[in-house]
């Protein structure tokens, strides 16, 4: 399914509450639900029993808070020597 066709149907199910739920995005391991705001989080959550009934046998868990830095000025290749020869090699993380 497509994160827009779950977003609909699940708005349906949620009736008086569907304004809580601003969107959903498909991701690698299923769907991400985005509150509208805070408060909105705190009411799906009271909420779990509908959103647990609509993806039936799917764990629902709240997603861990991630912190992203920038770094800048980082090698893509660093030189590196074995022994018959010495070349360049990408940087992997």
């Amino acid at each position: 399914m497509q994160g827009y066709a779950v977003l609909t149907r699940l708005r349906a199910s949620l009736g008086a509450d569907s304004s809580h739920l601003k969107d959903v995005q498909a991701t690698k391991t299923g769907f991400a639900l985005c509150p509208a705001s805070p408060a909105s989080l705190i009411a799906l959550e009271a909420r779990g029993d509908v959103i647990s009934e609509f993806f039936k046998n799917c764990p629902i868990e709240r997603s861990t808070r991630w912190v992203s830095y920038r770094l800048t000025n980082v090698p893509r290749m660093v030189s590196q020597i074995t022994d018959s020869s010495y070349g360049l090699v990408p940087v992997v993380a």
